[in-house]
């Protein structure tokens, strides 16, 4: 029945007008297949939405069309043709959208009055109409209630402009009320001044803030920049409903000096408590239910860091010292990150902690003066205890030895004592080969040596080297050398090793594959040095590095970045003193350390493994190269089934690419520096992926149709799904691996080239 609706669709369509589509020279191509299949998509929606057909024969006829264009291709003719239509840079241009106040300045005139003069802009373009005072507010320490106050100021704020100039003008006078003149100078006492401005019925992109600090800020326990190193400005202005897109109460604070005016902690209001629900957020993926209710409301957040690190957001000495302090060590406190007491690890024996609740004083125990118990700054230091040991890998010294085809790697580790990131003369060098005194760095163990409690804990030492194809800058296969390697005996093992004590370093001779480097016409390769040390049974990370190499011994230049570490750090982890910056990948696994591999921030080192010449495994519709799947899981698009249909709650702006690249590092892909990639088909009904759907793809369709294919799966829009594969079948390139290799592909689009 299907097969018959989609018969007879394809044959309406095929009468229609010709199509034509771009050629890789900008040139009119072939016709285009694409348009034609979302016009056959187009009226299968039709159909579903008038009740012609059901939502499982939309399905239907979708997988079918989908099976028919991946099975009609079976050579490649054209390589990508994107940046003949597409700008990237200009398709993801963010524009904010809405009002933000440009220029705003205090003046304090006396102890009741003050002046804030500002200009309000929309992308760059100043605002003109008349303005008034939605809400406003002084934020203070009230030693009175020994807590922080909010107080209302609405009556007492004039606003008048804008000028010629466009600046509009605030004057604050608090003299006529006594009770708020008796708690505070405007002269002397540390006040936040908050005023949200709008007009008469606007709509919520009218509205704006202006939040101001005198003399000093009255709370340093958190700060903007605190909430904006993973944010960025985007924390509330698109909408804190992504299906309706609701601004938050009418307006579009940014970060947490204008949260926390309203939701103070001493407020035990609805709703109010800022710490509670910061905390409970961004912890709640972690709680035994896989969700946390914070103020009624229900959130299940995956941190992107450990949650130990609680510099990341008290990020000054001043505020860190404060969030650790003894008078934090209360039960309300604990339990706004921790999920009752079950969460908690090496509770002693001999004390029951479970009776224990508000009305116990922590600080009995629990403190410098009693010393009985650790203190909250003992268990809680700022930064979780793996990021602390300042172990820093050096960067690997590569030479190749072109007679015997093989490359010789200098590589070790040393602990940073200065924390300068670079070795200097008082650092200690680390022998990366003894595994004798456990109370030293171990380098060289698997996951099996690291079993605690059935909990592969981590990885040791893996060299890795990386094949970059057809002169591109993209690796397209990879070796890796263990410790099964790294510890042979015999000289002649490609991975053999021997340590110098002399200069603290390790040489690892590895013989390069030839077949590689033949096959995919390889002449330039990457080594990366990923695993972590362990210490005392513990975790020690270390930042995995990186060194490129020509294969014929010649100086090599590096590749460009196209994502930026740093960036990626900002959300994943910068606190550490030294040397152990950046997300921590496959940690604590199953016993038999499912992945085997841990890697530190670096995304050059995840690319050597995370490369095109294989399929997601995780993902429908995504490569395992790192772009790829990179982009699937900030989409928020769910692992399939047969892995839980795990998600992340990304905690930025999807469309916005700066987030992670740099300007200029995002445009549609160059056909002669980048490779295509293996594509997964879509998920069955078991929530396994098929081998047999996959498919090889230009590096445009690898790289941004990963992130627009997610969207659609994520919204559940299969037809889009299929319309994005018919246009990169008809403006590059989609074929089936049971019609031609991943090899065969590449060979065939560089000889077009």
């Amino acid at each position: 029945m299907l097969k018959r609706i989609l018969f007879i669709i394809l044959i309406a369509f095929t009468c229609s007008a010709l199509l034509t589509g771009c050629g890789k020279d900008g040139s009119d191509g072939a016709d285009g297949a694409d348009a034609d299949t979302d016009a056959i998509i187009a009226e299968l929606k039709a159909q579903l939405e008038s009740g012609e057909i059901t939502i499982a024969q939309y399905e239907e006829a979708i997988a079918e069309l989908e099976a028919q264009l991946t099975a009609a291709t079976k050579t490649v003719s054209n390589t990508e043709s994107c940046s003949v239509c597409h700008d990237s840079a200009e398709l993801h241009e963010v524009t904010v959208g809405l009002y933000e106040a440009t220029g705003a300045t205090l003046t304090v005139t006396s102890a009741t009055t003050a002046t804030v003069t500002f200009k309000a802009a929309k992308d760059g373009v100043n605002r003109t109409d008349a303005i008034g005072l939605r809400h406003g507010s002084l934020y203070f320490y009230d030693s009175a209630n020994s807590g922080y106050n909010r107080y209302g100021i609405d009556s007492y704020v004039t606003t008048t402009g804008p000028d010629a100039n466009g600046t509009y003008t605030s004057v604050i006078d608090i003299s006529a009320d006594t009770a708020l003149t008796a708690k505070i100078n405007l002269l002397t006492t540390n006040v936040r001044y908050w005023l949200s401005y709008g007009n008469s019925g606007a709509t919520n992109t009218n509205n704006f803030e202006v939040v101001e600090n005198y003399p000093a800020s009255p709370n340093t326990s958190i700060t903007d920049e605190s909430c904006l190193t993973c944010h960025s400005d985007f924390i509330w202005q698109y909408g804190t409903n992504k299906a309706t897109n609701a601004y938050h109460h009418g307006s579009t604070p940014k970060g947490a000096e204008s949260c926390i005016v309203c939701h103070s902690r001493y407020d035990s209001g609805s709703g109010k408590n800022f710490m509670k629900y910061v905390h409970g957020i961004h912890s709640s993926g972690e709680a035994e239910a896989g969700y946390k209710t914070v103020n009624s409301k229900s959130f299940s957040v995956h941190y992107p860091q450990s949650l130990a690190n609680c510099v990341t957001c008290h990020n000054s000495d001043d505020s860190l010292e404060a969030a650790t302090d003894d008078s934090q060590f209360t039960y309300e406190v604990c339990m706004t990150c921790h999920d009752g007491w079950s969460s908690f690890d090496d509770l002693p024996s001999a004390i029951d902690h479970t009776a224990y609740g508000t009305a116990t004083t922590c600080t009995t125990c629990h403190s410098n003066a009693a010393g009985i118990a650790p203190t909250f700054a003992d268990l809680h230091t700022g930064v979780e205890k793996a990021r602390t040991h300042n172990i820093v890998y050096y960067t690997p010294e590569i030479t190749v030895d072109t007679a015997n085809s093989k490359i010789s790697v200098v590589w070790g580790a040393f602990t940073d004592n200065d924390e300068s990131g670079t070795y200097t003369t008082g650092d200690t060098f680390l022998d990366v080969t003894q595994t004798a005194d456990t109370t030293k760095p171990i380098f060289m163990q698997s996951y099996t040596d690291r079993v605690v409690d059935g909990v592969a804990k981590s990885d040791g030492v893996r060299i890795l080297v990386g094949y970059y194809g057809f002169g591109t800058q993209d690796v397209v296969a990879y070796d890796g050398y263990t410790k099964t390697n790294l510890t042979t005996t015999s000289s002649s093992t490609s991975g053999y090793t021997t340590y110098n004590s002399t200069t603290g370093k390790a040489t690892t001779t590895i013989a390069l594959k030839t077949a590689n480097i033949t096959s995919y016409e390889v002449t330039k390769g990457i080594v990366g040095i990923i695993g972590i040390p362990f210490v005392d049974g513990e975790n020690a990370y270390v930042t995995s590095v990186t060194k490129e190499f020509n294969i014929d011994g010649s100086a090599v230049t590096a590749r460009t970045a196209v994502a930026n570490n740093d960036k990626c750090d900002a959300c994943h982890t910068s606190v550490a003193p030294s040397g152990a910056n950046g997300i921590a990948i496959h940690l604590n696994e199953d016993s038999s350390g499912a992945h085997g591999h841990t890697a530190i921030g670096n995304v050059d080192t995840c690319r050597i493994c995370h490369n095109s010449g294989s399929a997601a495994g995780h993902y429908a519709q995504q490569s395992r190269s790192i772009d790829s799947y990179l982009h699937a899981i900030h989409a928020e698009q769910p692992t399939t089934a047969a892995y839980d249909s795990f998600t992340i709650k990304y905690p930025n702006y999807i469309k916005d690419c700066t987030v992670c690249h740099d300007s200029g590092t995002y445009e549609a892909p160059s056909q002669t520096n980048a490779v295509g990639g293996v594509v997964s088909g879509s998920e069955q009904s078991d929530g396994t992926l098929l081998s047999a759907d996959q498919t090889v793809n230009g590096p445009g369709a690898v790289a941004c149709g990963s992130c627009h294919k997610a969207m659609a799966i994520v919204s559940g829009d299969s037809g889009t799904v299929t319309s994005i594969n018919a246009h990169t079948a008809s403006f590059g390139y989609r074929v089936s691996i049971s019609n031609m290799t991943f090899l065969e592909v590449l060979q065939a689009v560089f000889d077009l080239l």
